[in-house]
């Protein structure tokens, strides 16, 4: 957000004086992406990205406007859509895994696409509705060829 201060100054009495900030939002999603690896084959290390071992994508994000106060508008974030494709960079997962049918999931009960089929590399979730300071995580799971 970008912080406005609109000071407005009395011209009959320059001792009455009021400052109101104004925040303006150029977008109001923040998305971030983590993955971790858990082997479980019995070949290397247990965070070893060998094959068979699973990696687990979460995607957090987060509606970072605020709820605001008297005056002010609430910018709720309405549908929503994260689509994860493994095909283009700075992904490689399409290419590199399999899909674990069933895994992807939302904390927030988003509608997910492409969650059906091993050899998917594609996968979208929808939101409908998110309020301002809300957050969730969008979550799949992969296996390393």
């Amino acid at each position: 957000s970008l912080d406005t201060i609109v000071n407005a100054t009395s011209q009959n009495d320059s001792t009455k004086i009021n400052a109101t900030i104004d925040r303006v939002y150029c977008g109001y999603l923040k998305l971030s992406k983590t993955a971790s690896i858990n082997n479980t084959t019995g070949i290397g290390g247990a965070l070893d990205a060998v094959p068979g071992a699973v990696v687990t994508y979460n995607i957090a994000y987060e509606n970072i406007s605020s709820a605001g106060g008297t005056g002010s508008v609430t910018l709720p974030a309405t549908n929503v859509v994260i689509t994860e494709n493994g095909t283009v960079a700075p992904n490689n997962w399409g290419t590199t895994t399999n899909h674990v049918i069933g895994s992807a999931t939302d904390s927030n009960g988003g509608t997910i696409v492409g969650d059906s089929v091993a050899t998917s590399t594609l996968l979208t979730d929808t939101i409908p509705s998110l309020a301002p300071g809300a957050t969730g995580t969008f979550s799949f799971k992969r296996t390393i060829k």
